[in-house]
């Protein structure tokens, strides 16, 4: 056996050792790790001085103003619901009028994608300006995710591929083939319609529904003796109407927005035309189009998302809704809108990566990833699960009818005559 013996030098010098150790260690321990983006698509990080910020891109003028000013004033309340805070940061919206227009889209999504802080855009209204702001705002990396804009072309035909679908564009509102198919149920199976007509706007939303009607009216065993599309912007809707009678169709499918929708209503019974059903889409529920076709109208039909069902949650949204602007919601969809800036917000926060100095990063990648990972979240309008085309929502429809316009929109929404659900569409 041997003993070690340390002399006082040598206990001096071990001792002096360990103490170098053990501050070298506790310093690279406590040292933060430095945050490194591996997200294929690159990250967006904000300092604790920094505002999250978010795009918003609706239609703010002309006949989907009302809806669009209505998303906005939704995606509003779920911000101010939060304290206007994500994580201790401030967040910031960037609001944009998208014009219900493919050129609309493209110069509010071309200023989105020039500022690199811009995490998510949350829009737009309508299909048109989604088109071509979802091609440039997902090349670039950012998300769009929609309450309203519902074409089939930005996702998908049952199970293709739409042929304007981009990786980066999601929505809560159900895909408008649904709609279209909605259109076809009702017309064959509830009135007996064997001949149809349909008109389109040229817009990529009115054009899928349309589309979408025609197969499915084809397939349970109906005829469309007239397919014909009218111009944006016009107001003598006699020559298309004319069309329609002569060509002896039973039934018109019309899937267009204001204000040509109000004029194609209102002149149909300078024709005699009061024995062919008119059935239009939500886009014309509000009170303008019930003041402008008035008894003229009588009769038309719409089809319309199913409104969100009675709940807690959408009774407090009503109500906060009315202490902020003192009025409720002017248009319908507005809780697509609602339930899109959540799921952002609930996404937003489970993927953040936060530093001890307050820093957050956000992979641009992980974000969509979660979008699509999406499932069984409880919104305002029901659950909502993202299919691998970024479509979340059930189709759920009502058919309504316009008996009575001294009711108003609140009457109009409420004459519900026929109802379509999930199962409905298998």
């Amino acid at each position: 056996m041997v003993d070690v013996m340390l002399g006082p030098k040598r206990i001096v010098v071990f001792v002096l050792l360990f103490a170098i150790v053990a501050v070298y260690a506790v310093y690279h321990l406590s040292k933060p790790i430095e945050f490194k983006c591996d997200d294929r698509l690159g990250c967006v990080s904000y300092t604790l001085d920094q505002p999250i910020k978010i795009g918003v891109m609706q239609a703010l003028t002309g006949g989907p103003a009302i809806i669009g000013n209505t998303q906005v004033n939704m995606i509003k309340l779920v911000v101010q619901k939060h304290n206007g805070k994500l994580l201790d940061h401030p967040i910031r919206l960037h609001i944009e009028d998208e014009k219900c227009s493919a050129a609309g889209g493209t110069t509010a999504a071309l200023k989105f994608v020039s500022d690199p802080k811009i995490l998510a855009v949350i829009g737009p209204t309508c299909s048109g300006a989604a088109v071509t702001a979802g091609k440039i705002i997902s090349d670039s990396g950012m998300i769009l995710l929609s309450g309203t804009a519902s074409s089939p072309y930005l996702t998908s035909i049952g199970d293709t591929k739409g042929q304007n679908w981009q990786p980066g564009f999601y929505r809560t509102i159900s895909n408008a083939a649904n709609m279209g198919k909605a259109a076809a149920l009702f017309a064959f199976n509830r009135l007996g319609i064997k001949k149809a007509a349909v008109i389109d706007d040229g817009d990529a939303y009115t054009k899928g529904n349309k589309e979408f009607f025609i197969q499915s009216f084809e397939k349970l065993g109906g005829q469309v003796v007239l397919n014909s599309t009218i111009n944006k912007g016009e107001t003598n809707m006699i020559p298309i109407l004319r069309a329609v009678a002569n060509s002896e169709a039973e039934f018109l499918f019309f899937p267009i927005f204001m204000p040509e929708g109000m004029y194609l209503a209102k002149q149909r019974n300078q024709l005699g035309m009061e024995n062919v059903v008119f059935l239009g889409m939500g886009a014309l529920l509000n009170n303008k189009f019930i003041e402008f076709v008035g008894n003229d109208g009588v009769g038309t039909y719409l089809v319309i998302p199913s409104p969100p069902p009675k709940s807690a949650e959408h009774d407090q949204l009503i109500s906060d809704f009315r202490s902020l602007h003192g009025h409720p919601p002017k248009a319908n969809l507005y809780g697509y809108a609602y339930d899109a800036a959540e799921l952002l917000y609930q996404t937003m926060e489970a993927i953040a990566v936060k530093e001890k100095d307050g820093t957050l990063h956000f992979g641009r990648q992980q974000l969509r990833d979660a979008l699509y990972a999406t499932k069984n979240f409880k919104g305002v309008t029901g659950t909502i699960t993202c299919n691998q085309f970024g479509d979340m929502g059930a189709p759920f429809f009502d058919i309504i009818q316009l008996d009575d316009p001294e009711q108003a929109m609140g009457g109009f929404k409420s004459n519900v005559v026929y109802q379509l659900l999930p199962k409905d569409f298998h």
